[in-house]
């Protein structure tokens, strides 16, 4: 839903990072498999080249036009515009199944064994849309609060148990071993989704500057990072054992009745989880460029109820659910969201420039 109030983009990055932390806390050891030191860094590292240059065709788009993504290619093509709206419908409705795939294997797993997916699932998407017929506006003041307790929970991630760090790695951590390194990559470049729901938002924004998707890029690969140095090194076997290693510190951190992190750790993702869903439906109503709050959530509604019902079929079929889950896939998606059709956007827009800038000098010419 577009809205004539403009906020800082600082809120926007801060909610994209609140974004960015759900692959994190969710994944957990499935990042990176090979403990391997240089496979690790080379995958971090095409990780945080691939999410900048993904930023690079959005962040032009912002600059030249201070259009989002959405209205700026419904300007530049009017004929294609249905079907790009129509593939990135396509796109956020994947992406949000696989991430709601994973919190809601995480809360069988790890929270109640008898709860049902499918209720947990039309729940979150249920108050998702009403969050979504809010704005983006709105859900960036959240993110503050969200924003707030995470740094709580990973104070309580990587602190709570240092008397633990023991720094013993095996024979394999230093030595170069590139084995892993394609599923590696793929987890890494899992997070061009960010640049994606920046270029559907931004026209909201203000003050945009270069160096706040450079800082946010950093950071967010910083503390993936981090949080798997310390799954390794600070709880070592005991993170092996958790159905989701990110519930880390229950063996020795306890509040009353609350069993550590493990309270830290659900309400985090959940809030996580629910910000996220959020602004993938704010990004999806912004494909249909409409002021109308009516039937922006009409138009939400149907998109979170094809959500729900790809969810149903991969809750019931495993050939599904191994496809949305595969970070190989999902890196594609990313890459012909994130990079191609906005490249081929921007320079069908900037050829058009050039043919007009060309007409118009030309007819000077003749004119005088």
């Amino acid at each position: 839903m577009q809205s004539n109030i403009t906020f800082p983009s600082k809120r926007l990055m801060l909610s994209l990072f609140v974004c960015s932390v759900l692959p994190i806390l969710l994944m957990g050891r499935s990042f990176l498999q090979s403990d391997n030191i240089f496979s690790s860094l080379v995958s971090i590292g095409f990780g945080i080249i691939f999410t900048l240059l993904c930023f690079v065709p959005f962040y032009s788009i912002k600059h030249r036009t201070r259009l989002d993504f959405s209205a700026f290619a419904k300007n530049t093509s009017q004929t294609g515009f249905f079907f790009v709206s129509s593939y990135y419908c396509m796109y956020f409705t994947v992406i949000t199944v696989s991430f709601l795939i994973r919190f809601c294997d995480m809360f069988v797993s790890g929270v109640n064994p008898d709860a049902d997916t499918k209720v947990i699932a039309f729940l979150i998407l249920c108050i998702c849309v009403y969050g979504a017929s809010k704005g983006i506006n709105p859900l960036s003041r959240v993110s503050i609060f969200v924003f707030a307790f995470l740094i709580i929970a990973f104070a309580v991630i990587f602190f709570g148990n240092i008397k633990s760090f023991e720094f013993a790695p095996n024979s394999t951590f230093v030595t170069p071993d590139f084995s892993n390194i394609r599923s590696n990559v793929a987890d890494c470049l899992i997070f061009a989704f960010l640049p994606v729901i920046f270029g559907f938002n931004s026209t909201s924004t203000k003050n945009l500057s270069v160096n706040q998707p450079i800082i946010m890029t950093l950071t967010i690969f910083g503390t993936l990072a981090l949080t798997l140095f310390f799954t390794d090194f600070v709880t070592g076997a005991y993170s092996a054992q958790q159905p989701f290693s990110v519930q880390l510190l229950s063996k020795t951190a306890y509040f009353g009745d609350m069993k550590g992190f493990d309270s830290f750790y659900l309400a985090a993702v959940t809030a996580c989880v629910f910000v996220f869903v959020t602004a993938v439906l704010i990004s999806v109503s912004n494909c249909i460029v409409n002021t109308s709050s009516k039937r922006t959530l009409v138009f939400v509604s149907i998109i979170a109820f094809i959500m729900f019902v790809l969810f149903v079929c991969a809750d019931s079929n495993n050939s599904v659910k191994e496809l949305l889950l595969n970070n190989i896939f999902l890196s594609v998606l990313n890459f012909i969201s994130a990079l191609l059709i906005p490249i081929i956007y921007l320079f069908v827009y900037l050829h058009r420039l050039f043919h007009y800038y060309f007409y118009y000098h030309l007819l000077l010419h003749r004119f005088y």
